[in-house]
């Protein structure tokens, strides 16, 4: 519940005289009866007060909760890596747990069915020791001791890895894996880098995107075809690409706009080198990032490349036009990170920790133009961001001092955490990025 601000002193120097009064008892009283003095009362749902000698409401009893837990909040803290979902998202924390925030309609928090979204985040039960943590649309994986993963929300294609296409709100084991390094989840799979730099999917595999020769949908993990070497990978709605310990970088599964960066524009249900970054063109990738139909990759030397889908400008070139090999984003230097958005919008991590994206109209909450922009915009107020992730319509940086930044589409609450009361959720967005927050 949001107040002006004359509105927002008053009522919360009332909600503080109600957490000393109205739980010890305020005086029973009837709205209209008459009144004297400036006690408070209180009738079956309000707190009263004693206006020109009648008793008036004031202020609801869930409000003056909402009130009292909004002077409470505090920083998320100890963020080391934040995992952005269609319109929700799940915080690795440093101590080995995870909390997670916003829609639940696939059980994509983590805590069970019951609430469609949750403002205030919650830690997700049952995991330990996670290391790495990706999400996408609908799902969320994690690696935990010993390498083991555990996925959980949406499962109609298998992605959760545990033999069934049953959705779930709770973690479950993926079957058979472990000394997993990195972790990826695309729109319906997921992969995992191994021991060796091998690299194991599972999921959807309408495309190839599993990259083990087969269109055949797995729901247990599968190695990808004759790779090694791998250190993390990409994934979107049906490809997924590799990034290697040479800087080269491979991509697999679907390619009709160029999403492999191959040249070739055909799908391939393997890994292939994408042109120019094959570790013979003098070009080392130290990042990648992958968006629904777009891919792109952060050099060393601080440049931009993307591939595949334009549609909404995503390259970041000013065109819309595909590219199926990779093209240079002009303007940016001194990247180090990169991250893509199912909806179609891209973000890079720059110089002093501050960030530019491009993309998606949508994105204008993204990106603060109207209409966005198929080319870099800087995200205003922002540094000191350490790492970088684009959601359905947010994203999020966490920041040096271990805390996150978030900006864009809020209608959940995904954006800055902050409870409202049922059935009052308007599609807001936050165009500024803006501190998460969470009850003590």
């Amino acid at each position: 519940m949001r107040f002006g601000s004359r509105r927002n002193v008053a009522v919360g120097v009332l909600a503080l005289m109600v957490v000393a009064t109205v739980l010890t008892g305020c005086r029973p009283a009837k709205v209209g009866a008459k009144c004297t003095g400036t006690e408070l009362g209180r009738d079956g749902t309000h707190v009263l007060t004693c206006t020109k000698g009648r008793w008036t409401r004031a202020i609801s009893f869930y409000d003056v909760g909402v009130l009292i837990k909004e002077q409470t909040r505090r920083p998320l803290s100890g963020v080391k890596k934040i995992a952005a979902g269609a319109s929700f998202n799940c915080a690795l924390i440093d101590n080995g747990t995870v909390k997670c925030w916003g829609s639940n309609w696939d059980g994509e928090l983590g805590t069970g069915w019951g609430d469609q979204y949750r403002r205030n985040p919650q830690t997700v039960p049952g995991l330990d020791g996670v290391t790495d943590i990706d999400a996408f649309v609908g799902h969320v994986c994690a690696i935990v001791s010993g390498g083991a993963v555990k996925c959980w929300g949406d499962n109609d294609s298998g992605q959760l890895g545990n033999g069934s296409t049953d959705s779930s709100p709770v973690p479950v084991d993926v079957v058979g894996i472990s000394g997993a390094t990195s972790i990826a989840v695309g729109w319906r799979h997921s992969c995992a880098v191994v021991a060796g730099g091998a690299v194991t999917c599972w999921g959807s595999n309408r495309s190839g995107q599993l990259g083990d020769g087969s269109e055949d949908d797995r729901h247990t993990p599968v190695a990808v075809d004759g790779l090694r070497g791998a250190v993390s990978l990409a994934s979107g709605d049906d490809h997924t690409c590799g990034l290697f310990d040479d800087g080269s970088v491979a991509c697999w599964g679907r390619n009709d706009e160029g999403q492999l960066g191959d040249g070739s524009g055909y799908s391939r249900p393997w890994p292939a080198y994408v042109e120019g970054l094959d570790g013979e063109s003098g070009v080392v990738i130290r990042s990648i990032g992958a968006g629904a139909h777009t891919t792109c990759a952060a050099a060393t030397d601080g440049s931009v490349r993307c591939w595949g889908s334009s549609g909404s400008g995503q390259l970041g070139t000013g065109s819309e036009d595909d590219a199926y090999e990779p093209v240079v984003v002009p303007s940016i230097a001194g990247a180090t990170q990169v991250a893509g958005s199912w909806i179609g919008h891209s973000c890079a991590l720059t110089g002093g920790g501050t960030a530019t994206c491009w993309g998606e109209p949508f994105a204008r909450r993204i990106v603060p133009m109207v209409g966005g922009s198929s080319t870099p915009v800087g995200v205003a107020g922002l540094s000191g961001a350490t790492q970088i992730d684009a959601g359905g319509g947010h994203v999020c940086a966490r920041m040096v001092d271990s805390t996150l930044m978030c900006w864009g589409n809020n209608a959940v609450g995904q954006v800055d955490a902050t409870p409202m009361p049922p059935y009052r959720l308007p599609l807001s967005a936050m165009a500024a990025p803006t501190r998460v927050t969470e009850l003590p």
